[in-house]
Parts: structure tokens; sequence; C-alpha cells
């Protein structure tokens, strides 16, 4: 998909936090990325990504982005503009868990 967010592999959990994190949930994605770059996009909150399988190209903000190996990770503050987001590997995709902390109810991905 060319030019598109690959659909994600899933949700793995999506959990309403409490106390002082009242009002936003903790969600764990489990997602696969090709070599074709997705669209820019921004999280409505910070992720913590894990890469399980294969190289990520990763960049955030129009930085000149890096590789992320598998057994490495990646972080996006609130607010960044995730620019750069593909695998490395033109023949094998790059899997990778995001663990991000949203508003209650938002939707992962907003333009």
């Amino acid at each position: 998909m060319s030019g598109q967010l690959s659909a994600p592999r899933g949700v793995i959990a999506r959990h309403s936090l409490t106390g002082p994190l009242a009002g936003f949930d903790l969600v764990l994605l489990d997602s696969a990325r090709s070599s074709s770059a997705a669209a820019e996009h921004q999280h409505p909150g910070a992720v913590l990504g894990y890469v399980l399988d294969g190289r990520l190209r990763f960049g955030i903000n129009h930085e000149t982005p890096h590789v992320v190996a598998s057994g490495e990770t990646f972080f996006e503050p609130k607010g960044a503009l995730h620019t750069t987001n593909e695998s490395v590997d033109a023949d094998r995709p790059v899997r990778f868990l995001a663990l991000l902390v949203v508003p209650a109810g938002s939707p992962l991905v907003g333009a």
C-alpha cells in the first residue's frame, strides 16, 4: 500500500488508566511495515516502540531518519509528526510492537 499506513496486525490490548492518568488509555499494538513509505501522520499521545523483526527506517518532524534494528527501541513524543516509517529491506517487512498512551477512546492515528 504505497503511501498509506499498513493495517495494524492488531491491537493486543487497550486499557483505561486510573489515578493521575485517568482519562488516558494504554494501548499495545503489533504492527508491520513494508518498504513502501507510510503517509505522514501523528499519534494523539506518546509512542514507545520495540522492533521484533527486521529493520525500521524511522524519523519524526522531518529530521534525518535513522535505522532501528531488531531488539532496539524508538520513541515519538506527543505531537511529533511521524515522517518516516518503513522497512529498510525491500524484500522483508519490519515487525514491531508499539505502546501508546492516548486520550481515552481516541483513534490511534490522526492526520
